[in-house]
C-alpha cells in the first residue's frame, strides 16, 4: 500500500466517481481504476461497490477512509515540521 494509492482511493471516494477523481487527479479515468484495483489486490479487499453508480464504499473501504486520512495527516505533518525545522537552522 503506497501514499498516492491512498490519496487516490480518497479522492474517488469523496468524489463518488472515478471519472470526477481523475479529473481532479489531472489523470486518466484507467489510470485511477487501475489504481485503485492494485490497492484491491495489495489489501485483499474490494472498497467500492463498482454495481453502484454512485461509487459507494464497501464495509472494507469506509474502514479505510479513517485510516487513509490518518496517514496522509501525518505526512502533512512531518512535512510541516522539517520546514519548520529548515527555517530554524536557516535563522542561526
Amino acid at each position: 500500500m503506497e501514499l498516492f494509492q491512498l490519496e487516490t482511493f480518497l479522492t474517488v471516494a469523496r468524489e463518488k466517481s472515478f471519472s470526477r477523481a481523475a479529473s481532479r487527479l489531472h489523470r486518466t479515468q484507467s489510470a485511477v481504476s487501475q489504481t485503485i484495483s492494485r490497492l484491491e489486490e495489495d489489501l485483499g479487499e474490494k472498497l467500492f461497490d463498482r454495481s453502484s453508480r454512485d461509487g459507494s464504499l464497501t464495509d472494507a473501504g469506509q474502514l479505510l477512509v479513517t485510516y487513509a486520512e490518518e496517514l496522509l495527516n501525518v505526512r502533512a505533518e512531518a512535512r510541516d515540521a522539517l520546514q519548520e525545522l529548515r527555517c530554524i537552522k536557516a535563522s542561526w
